[in-house]
């Protein structure tokens, strides 16, 4: 939440990145997300920027169940 526009090269390369860490985990055919967390609501404890890949099953939506 707390990017700037300086920081776009920087995304870019995290997203290239990580699709081909999802490559090489076996995950271009089923697919997979990448997810970036933000903020306390987001499970985040120290505040920086990361991205996570997440596949490797079905996944649904709304990817959180309701209450």
């Amino acid at each position: 939440m707390d990017m700037k526009p300086e920081d776009c090269e920087l995304v870019g390369k995290m997203l290239y990145r990580a699709q081909l860490i999802a490559k090489d985990l076996g995950l271009e055919e089923g697919g997979a997300r990448f997810v970036f967390n933000c903020k306390a609501d987001a499970g985040q404890t120290v505040f920086h920027i990361h991205l996570h890949v997440v596949g490797g099953q079905a996944m649904g939506w709304p990817p959180f169940p309701t209450v």
